[in-house]
């Protein structure tokens, strides 16, 4: 069974809701939202990013980095910003099957464009933590055998422990 494009369709709006909650600088660890922000001693979130006229490395809040984002969407023209900014999500499918799910997510209607999702045994990357890093876990594991249960204790750790949300 492939998921169709509506299926990814309909968890937009809650992709937006998560984007847009992370990129406001909450600092509430229960906030089941993308972590791809480190975390400095002072409990902020925070990102590196190295500046091309200098070569030295600067760190910005959460609030500044949105900002960034902000204005760099606001130079693409795309009617709906909100995807423009959750596009750079690390959208991560171990599931290959005939990988179409790369297809859908990079299509125009979705415009994902760091989409994980090669043709790797998944229970071994868990096996020896070569997991790639990622911001949503996206998946429709197959039906047979227990792929749906170990599927869904992968999905469950990673949100308890890195606070990566999941969709099954």
């Amino acid at each position: 069974f492939e998921t169709p494009l509506v299926a990814y369709q309909d968890i937009l709006p809650i992709l937006r809701f998560l984007f847009e909650r992370n990129s406001s600088n909450t600092n509430d660890p229960t906030d089941y939202s993308m972590n791809s922000a480190y975390t400095n001693s002072n409990n902020e979130k925070t990102c590196k990013k190295t500046s091309k006229r200098k070569k030295e490395t600067t760190t910005t809040t959460t609030n500044e980095t949105h900002n960034d984002q902000k204005d760099q969407s606001d130079t693409n023209t795309n009617n709906n910003n909100t995807r423009t900014n959750i596009q750079s999500l690390r959208m991560y499918d171990p599931y290959y099957c005939n990988g179409r799910t790369l297809q859908l997510l990079q299509s125009p209607e979705l415009g994902f464009t760091n989409v994980i999702h090669q043709k790797r045994d998944f229970y071994k990357d868990v096996s020896q933590n070569t997991i790639p890093t990622h911001d949503v876990f996206v998946t429709n594991p197959p039906y047979s055998q227990n792929h749906k249960e170990r599927c869904l204790q992968f999905a469950l750790k990673q949100l308890h422990t890195l606070g990566i949300p999941f969709f099954i």
